[in-house]
């Protein structure tokens, strides 16, 4: 097993490599937080599959182009087809083209991309932070905060501060 349970509604699904990715039990279907190191692809998604019993994520949620974030996104929209990959631009522009900062990987298909500061998708709050990348987003999911590769320091209304490589609790 290479997941675990983090709070009732999300998953940590952790890659050989020490990479990690998210799954979120939203509002009305479940969402993938980042996608995890491609060549650890069958793990990630036979976990996903495990934990959602069978049921296609609604969503994929990348939170930079950013590699670690994003060098798999390509290759997981592939396998859930019917799952909505969602992005802030202009990193989603950059997926479309599997390039970011110099970084070359699978492009991704971005079915849904986000423009305002501040959005909102499956009960997930998304706010633009525009580091490291100038379309990376910070996730907030009921004091779960997804930062990606994104660096922050601990929030008092957090629970629990995950990121592309760690998972951690907020005192």
């Amino acid at each position: 097993m290479s997941f675990y349970r983090l709070t009732r509604d999300v998953y940590v699904l952790v890659t050989p490599r020490g990479m990690r990715s998210y799954l979120v039990k939203g509002d009305r279907g479940w969402v993938i937080i980042d996608g995890g190191d491609p060549v650890s692809l069958n793990i990630i998604v036979s976990d996903i599959l495990e934990v959602t019993r069978g049921v296609t994520p609604k969503y994929i949620l990348v939170t930079s182009c950013h590699p670690a974030a994003a060098s798999a996104i390509g290759a997981l929209s592939k396998f859930f087809v019917e799952s909505l990959v969602v992005s802030h631009y202009p990193d989603s522009v950059a997926l479309r083209r599997g390039e970011c900062e110099g970084s070359f990987y699978e492009p991704a298909r971005v079915s849904v991309e986000l423009r305002s500061d501040e959005e909102v998708v499956e009960g997930i709050r998304i706010k633009l932070t525009r580091t490291p990348t100038l379309g990376s987003i910070i996730a907030n999911y009921n004091g779960v905060i997804f930062a990606g590769s994104t660096l922050v320091s601990p929030l008092k209304t957090v629970s629990y501060l995950c990121s592309v490589s760690d998972c951690s609790k907020v005192s």
